[in-house]
C-alpha cells in the first residue's frame, strides 16, 4: 500500500505536552515547544495498532479498532483540504455501483429454518457494521470568513478608486 503523502506535517503554536506509552509499555510525557515541527511518519503502518499493516484488508476496519491510530486525512483546522471533496464522491460512486448489482442474503445454515418474514426482521434490524455519512466540519467561523471577505472586498474598492 502506497500513501499519497509520506509524513503529515504539524507545526505547534504553543508549548504542547503529550502523553503516550513507549515500546516498554512505560507512560512517557513529550514536551513539543511552540513553533516545532512535528512529523507523522507512516502512520499507517504502526504494527503496535496494525496487524499485518501492508496487507490490503479493508475487515481490518469493521469492529474493534484504534480510531486514533488511521488519519487518512490528517486532523485539526489544517487537515485535507479535499476532505470533503473525497467523501462526497465516495457516496456519488456508491449510488451508482450499488444499482448495478443485485443484493442477497447468504444462504447460512444456521439460518435455514427462519421464515421470509423472520429473516426481513434479521436482515432489517442487522446492527451497522460501516457507515458512510459525510459530515459537514466548518474550517472557519463564519464571522470571521464574512469580515475577512468585506475586509478584502473593501481593499480591492480602494485599490481600484485608486486611493
Amino acid at each position: 500500500m502506497h500513501p499519497p503523502a509520506l509524513y503529515v506535517p504539524k507545526v505547534s503554536t504553543e508549548d504542547t505536552t503529550l502523553s503516550t506509552t513507549n515500546s516498554a509499555g512505560e507512560r512517557v510525557t513529550m514536551l513539543i515547544p511552540a513553533r516545532s515541527g512535528e512529523f507523522g511518519l507512516n502512520l499507517w503502518a504502526v504494527t503496535k495498532y496494525w496487524e499485518d499493516p501492508y496487507k490490503f484488508d479493508p475487515s481490518r476496519f469493521l469492529g474493534d479498532w484504534p480510531r486514533d491510530a488511521f488519519l487518512p486525512y490528517s486532523g485539526g483546522v489544517r487537515s485535507c483540504i479535499g476532505r470533503r471533496f473525497s467523501e462526497i464522491e465516495i457516496v456519488v460512486v456508491l449510488t451508482m455501483l450499488v444499482p448495478k448489482y443485485k443484493v442477497t442474503v447468504k444462504e447460512e445454515p444456521e439460518f435455514a429454518s427462519e421464515t421470509f418474514e423472520q429473516r426481513k426482521a434479521r436482515v432489517l434490524n442487522a446492527r451497522v457494521e460501516m457507515t458512510i455519512t459525510p459530515i459537514r466540519v466548518p474550517l472557519m467561523r463564519p464571522d470571521v470568513y464574512q469580515e475577512g471577505l468585506i475586509g478584502r472586498l473593501w481593499a480591492l474598492r480602494t485599490l481600484e478608486s485608486g486611493w
